[in-house]
């Protein structure tokens, strides 16, 4: 539940952005006031093949990495340069691996690399270097994963 004067002060939703809409409003939203955490389930999630977060992945990661970025930047004024290039990193690998699981291993390639500049990581390190095998090679691995999990949790 938010109350009305949360709206009035943080504004309503951008109609402007095509995606991630709810996620501008809660960065916005967080910039003022705290959450709260209620364990018990309130509501259910229903995915489904042909929901526009499938569809238009590649749009939606983009326009989240954007909001990202904006907010860090925008609000990230008193943030020492650490601080703002650490959530800045996490952004883009957040990026990088929702574009890897979706197999556009360019876009992630690029992602990883704005990562590693902001904040080294050897996971991150690694998913990059994985970028440039090509695309079967990381099908075979991906498999090899599966496989390895799947024998280890039957």
């Amino acid at each position: 539940m938010i109350r009305k004067r949360c709206f009035e002060n943080v504004g309503y939703f951008n109609e402007e952005l095509r995606y991630s809409e709810d996620y501008d409003l809660w960065l916005r939203t967080a910039r003022y006031y705290n959450f709260g955490y209620v364990p018990q389930v309130l509501a259910i999630h229903n995915m489904y093949a042909n929901r526009t977060s499938a569809i238009y992945s590649d749009e939606m990661i983009e326009a989240h990495l954007k909001i990202a970025v904006d907010s860090i930047n925008k609000w990230g004024a008193d943030w020492s340069k650490a601080e703002r290039n650490n959530m800045l990193g996490y952004e883009y690998f957040i990026a990088g691996d929702s574009f890897f699981r979706g197999s556009k291993y360019n876009k992630a390639k690029r992602m990883y690399c704005l990562s590693l500049k902001k904040k080294f990581s050897v996971r991150t390190l690694v998913l990059y270097l994985l970028c440039f095998l090509p695309s079967r090679g990381i099908d075979i691995l991906r498999d090899g994963r599966r496989r390895m999990v799947a024998w280890k949790n039957p």
